[in-house]
């Protein structure tokens, strides 16, 4: 693949990377600059690395490649150009799941240490057994609150399973064909009926037999596969199965 670093490359998402990068290796912005300023032979300076991580500014094209060999992931990983890589970050891997793939939890994702970089920027907020509906959030660094479309929640919720930098990093390993993943309340009241079913196993078999289409009862208690002649109870949303529909994620606002 041809590389390119050139002005089509997302300063949001390439920021959004470099930071998450950064974080998995347990590196502090003035550390990196440092590392980054000798690999370099020019001083980065740690206000220049917060621009990066802001998507306010981008590193020069001679740098890019520097920093993703510093990451050990592709100059076009690094810019969002490719989804999938396998590196060596801090002796762990930095798994990052392909779309279908049985992995439902990945690392490509920021920890709460890395929110006051993000202030006043939009996340998106996955959520422990669909507490809530996954969500867009503002980030509120000094209150340090997830500002919804509903509320707020504090960056130390319990309830949230995952925060994740871009819409596109969720995007792309949440979704099932263009399908979508639905909490308890969607799938038991909204209008739609028909669902996508995804087995939580990774028994072969078991995902053979029973994925597919199937349509909701009219009391919404169990969902029925009329092909196959199989009944899934409701209330194995996110326990034994997932369940995707048509539908998007709310945006904040």
């Amino acid at each position: 693949m041809k590389r390119r670093t050139d002005s089509n490359v997302s300063s949001v998402v390439l920021g959004s990377r470099i930071a998450s990068l950064r974080s998995k290796r347990g590196l502090t912005q003035q550390q990196f600059s440092e590392d980054i300023s000798g690999l370099c032979g020019k001083t980065q300076s740690n206000l220049l690395i917060s621009a990066w991580e802001k998507g306010r500014r981008k590193p020069t094209e001679d740098v890019i490649p520097i920093i993703a060999k510093y990451f050990n992931v592709s100059v076009e990983y690094l810019c969002g150009l490719e989804e999938d890589t396998a590196s060596d970050v801090g002796g762990e891997d930095l798994v990052v799941a392909s779309a279908g793939s049985n992995e439902t939890d990945f690392n490509f994702k920021l920890s709460p240490n890395d929110l006051e970089q993000f202030d006043g920027r939009v996340v998106f907020l996955a959520f422990q057994n669909y507490t809530h509906v996954d969500q867009f959030a503002i980030v509120n660094a000094d209150k340090e609150l997830f500002i919804l479309r509903d509320g707020s929640l504090p960056f130390t919720s319990k309830d949230i399973k995952a925060i994740y930098t871009t819409e596109p990093d969720y995007m792309y390993f949440k979704s099932l064909n263009g399908l979508y993943p639905v909490d308890m309340a969607t799938l038991q009241k909204s209008k739609t009926r028909r669902y996508q079913i995804k087995m939580k196993t990774s028994d072969k078999h078991i995902q053979e037999k029973y994925n597919g289409w199937y349509t909701r009862s009219e009391d919404g208690n169990e969902l029925i596969n009329e092909k196959k002649g199989y009944i899934l109870p409701v209330e194995g949303l996110n326990v034994g199965f997932y369940a995707y529909a048509q539908q998007k994620p709310v945006r904040p606002y």
